[in-house]
């Protein structure tokens, strides 16, 4: 019985659900990888989106390492995708991750109450 070779392979992590409280929000990305170390060659990584809501903007601190921050501008879902190749193999990954709306609440006007008397709300 032959073994095959194991495949080059990259994990992105699990999926994640982000808060938008400002303009942008951030997440850091942890991947990892493992190659066949059949050739003694270097393996490239680079972070991409493959999906993301339109006219939204991804920005990676660094798309060319395992570890990476990405900037996302906007609520919606996006997915990210892992590439890794040592120029023979490659092997790709992708997790999800949704941006949500801070909740925003409103209270009504500001209004004068007497200590020790309820307040109406």
């Amino acid at each position: 019985m032959t073994k095959s070779p194991p495949a080059d392979a990259v994990c992105t992590g699990r999926d994640q659900t982000l808060r938008l409280d400002n303009e942008t929000t951030t997440l850091a990305l942890q991947g990892a990888g493992a190659d066949d170390q059949l050739e003694p060659s270097a393996v490239f990584v680079t972070w991409t989106v493959k999906q993301a809501p339109k006219e939204a903007i991804v920005t990676f601190d660094d798309p060319d390492r395992l570890t990476a921050t990405a900037t996302f501008n906007q609520i919606g879902k996006y997915v990210p995708e892992l590439k890794a190749s040592d120029g023979s193999l490659t092997a790709t990954d992708t997790m999800n991750v949704r941006v949500n709306q801070s909740p925003i609440v409103e209270v009504g006007d500001d209004r004068a109450v007497n200590f020790l008397e309820p307040a109406p709300l």
